[in-house]
């Protein structure tokens, strides 16, 4: 979890460069808001993870206000149906269902290219 105070940042428009970003790297996205800010999935796609049965993904969710806001990362499971109905259970639930980036088959190299990419975006001037 990292936070931002003092940021002013446009939430849409960053969660957009986000999932552009993982759009750009070949993941499949899937995105909802929830009453504190925004939940991202991706996931790479593929036969392989098909067949494998693996329905991890790298969750992101945003939250707060433009001003001070966090954004968490982990993996959790990939939720079938993102809906508003499926939001606020995960929601609830969400810190205690994270694994840590670190702690999974995600790599660091990825994980650090993600983290300088957001904030990359943030000095860019989201407002």
């Amino acid at each position: 979890m990292r936070e931002y105070i003092g940021k002013s940042v446009n939430a849409d428009r960053l969660l957009s460069a986000i999932e552009e970003f993982f759009t750009e790297e070949h993941f499949v996205t899937q995105k909802a808001p929830h009453k504190m800010g925004h939940i991202l999935q991706a996931r790479k796609g593929g036969i392989l993870r098909t067949v494998l049965g693996s329905n991890n993904a790298l969750t992101m969710v945003l939250e707060g206000e433009p001003s001070d806001f966090r954004i968490y990362l982990g993996v959790s499971k990939w939720i079938k149906d993102l809906s508003s109905s499926t939001v606020p259970s995960f929601h609830a639930s969400f810190a205690s269902s994270f694994k840590d980036v670190s702690e999974t088959v995600w790599p660091y190299e990825f994980e650090h290219h993600l983290w300088h990419f957001i904030e990359s975006q943030m000095e860019l001037g989201f407002q």
